[in-house]
C-alpha cells in the first residue's frame, strides 16, 4: 500500500504483505497494522473495489473519503464490450472521470449509461 509524499506527490511504499486479498479479515489485519506503526486515518483512500478492503477501510478509518481506482473501473467496463467499441468508450468514460465538476461528472455519466444501457446493459451497470 502506498501513500503520496506530502511535499513532492511522489508515490511513498509504506506496507507490503503477501495474503489471501479478497478476505475482510485479511485486509483489517493489513490496515490495523499499520496503523499500529503510526498511520492516521488518511483524508481520502482510493481502492480497487474489493468488498473485504472496502469494509477493511471503513471499519478502520469511518470518517475518510472512499473513491474507487479510476483505472480498475474502466478495465471493468471495457472488459464487458466488444473490442470495436472499446477505444470509443475509452475515450467516452475518460471524458465523465475529467469532468470540471462532480455535478458536470453526474451528467456527462448518466448521459453515458442512457446512450449506451439497451445495448451494453452489463457494462452500464
Amino acid at each position: 500500500m502506498g501513500l503520496r509524499h506530502p511535499e513532492n506527490g511522489q508515490p511513498v511504499l509504506v506496507h507490503l504483505e503477501l495474503g489471501p486479498q479478497e478476505f475482510y479479515d485479511a485486509w483489517l489485519s493489513f490496515l490495523q497494522d499499520m496503523v499500529g506503526r503510526g498511520l492516521s486515518e488518511p483524508l481520502m483512500v482510493i481502492f480497487d473495489g474489493a468488498p473485504g478492503l472496502k469494509k477493511a477501510i471503513r471499519r478502520m478509518w469511518p470518517q475518510a473519503y472512499r473513491q474507487r481506482c479510476q483505472v480498475h473501473r474502466m478495465r471493468n467496463v471495457l472488459s464487458k464490450l466488444p473490442r470495436l467499441i472499446q477505444g470509443k468508450m475509452k475515450k467516452l468514460v475518460r471524458q465523465v472521470f475529467q469532468a470540471p465538476s462532480y455535478e458536470a461528472a453526474l451528467k456527462r455519466g448518466r448521459s453515458l449509461v442512457a446512450r449506451f444501457k439497451d445495448r451494453f446493459p452489463s457494462a452500464m451497470e
